[in-house]
C-alpha cells in the first residue's frame, strides 16, 4: 500500500511545518476536538479577572467615545476632501496655493489616519474579537 504524499506546507508566522487538516479543524487539539468540557485553558483569558475586568471597562468607555470621534473627524475629512479639488483647479496662482493644498491633504489624511489608529486600538485592547461596523 502507498502511502499519500506529504506537502511541505508551512506556517508562514512561524516557519514550521503547519499542521494537518484534521489538527487544524479541532476545537481543542490538546483534548483530541470537540467540546468536552473544561477547554478553557489558562492563559486563554487574557490574565486574572481584574485585568478582564479593567480590559472589558475600557473597552466599553472607548466604544463610548467612537462615536463622537468619528462624527468629528469625519466632518474634517469630507470637506477637506471635497476642497481639495476646488482649490486646486479654482485658485488662480497665489503663492498660499500650495500651502492650502498640504494642508487639506494633511488634515484629510490626518483625520482618517486618527479613525484607523483608534479603531486599531480598540481592537487591541479588547479581550474578545470584534467586528467594527463603520
Amino acid at each position: 500500500m502507498k502511502k499519500a504524499p506529504k506537502g511541505n506546507v508551512y506556517d508562514i508566522g512561524t516557519g514550521r511545518p503547519a499542521a494537518s487538516k484534521k489538527a487544524a479543524n479541532e476545537d481543542n487539539p490538546r483534548t483530541g476536538g470537540g467540546d468536552e468540557g473544561g477547554s478553557i485553558e489558562p492563559g486563554n483569558a487574557g490574565g486574572n479577572a481584574a485585568s478582564v475586568f479593567f480590559r472589558h471597562f475600557l473597552v466599553m468607555v472607548l466604544m463610548w467615545l467612537r462615536g463622537p470621534l468619528r462624527l468629528l473627524m469625519g466632518l474634517i475629512a469630507v470637506p477637506t476632501v471635497i476642497a481639495l479639488p476646488i482649490v486646486a483647479f479654482g485658485l488662480d496662482a497665489s503663492p498660499e496655493k500650495t500651502k492650502i493644498i498640504l494642508a487639506l491633504i494633511a488634515a484629510s489624511f490626518g483625520s482618517f489616519c486618527i479613525r484607523w489608529l483608534y479603531d486599531s486600538l480598540v481592537m487591541w485592547i479588547s479581550p474578545e474579537p470584534l467586528f467594527l461596523n463603520s
